[in-house]
């Protein structure tokens, strides 16, 4: 005897295929489809023109956060970061280069491979009374000059970052409120978010930006059948039911 399915389970079958598919359905920037690769416009000191840092996609730098702290094996190349922007090489038992750090992430700036945001960090060891650099150097020019970020597809069309989500800006030589100019839509600004030496400095500068469109809309609430549904779908399993059972016992 075939047994009847009882209608509250069919309901509760529905709504959770529907979360699976709902959550099945999220998926952070890397999963974008046709995305190829993602662009960061670097502009040391601020100031023009842009120097093009580009990684695919699923590059390793853009799919790991690297541990600290962030070095350059001066002068010989290589080190411990994705790029560089502002280079000095003076003592090689010293770091004197900003160099960058990029990955995917959540909103805050936390390192999340499946997230809708990218983060930039970097560190920038230049500061006043700094010997043998020019002791005005540190005074102006702070680290993490970014113009704008951008994703490019197979279509060759790209997307620009729009919103910057969180930073971290410290150093007498950050631009107040510069935090945003990565993501305002021009070219002609970029962020300078200060230096990494000063005591009482986190490890790094940051800023964590996002795009338009990219992250996905809020869950779809499940649909739950009316009642005149439910009754009619009971019908048809309780009539399934019976020919399976007239039909066992003819047999």
């Amino acid at each position: 005897m075939w047994p009847i399915i009882k209608i509250p389970t069919v309901v509760a079958l529905l709504i959770l295929s529907t979360l699976f598919l709902t959550l099945d359905a999220q998926a952070g920037i890397v999963d974008l489809p046709s995305l190829q690769s993602v662009t960061f416009l670097e502009r040391t000191g601020a100031v023009g023109p842009e120097d093009t840092k580009s990684f695919s996609y699923n590059s390793t730098q853009l799919t790991t956060r690297l541990s600290d702290p962030l070095m350059e094996f001066v002068p010989s190349p290589g080190g411990n970061y994705d790029f560089y922007g502002a280079r000095l090489w003076v003592d090689p038992a010293v770091n004197y280069d900003e160099l960058y750090d990029v990955f995917y992430s959540d909103a805050a700036g936390n390192f999340n491979l499946s997230g809708d945001y990218i983060t930039i960090e970097a560190v920038w060891p230049r500061y006043p009374g700094l010997t043998p650099v020019d002791p005005a150097d540190g005074t102006t020019g702070g680290g993490l000059n970014i113009a704008a970020v951008y994703l490019t597809f197979a279509d060759a069309s790209t997307l620009y970052a729009d919103t910057t989500t969180s930073y971290v800006a410290f150093g007498n030589n950050k631009v107040e409120g510069s935090y945003g100019w990565a993501t305002d839509g021009s070219l002609d600004t970029a962020t300078t978010m200060g230096n990494t030496i000063q005591p009482g400095h986190p490890d790094r500068l940051r800023i964590t930006v996002g795009f338009p469109s990219v992250e996905p809309p809020p869950p779809t609430p499940p649909s739950v059948p009316e009642p005149s549904t439910l009754l009619l779908l009971g019908s048809g399993l309780a009539g399934l039911g019976g020919v399976a059972w007239r039909r066992h016992h003819r047999g």
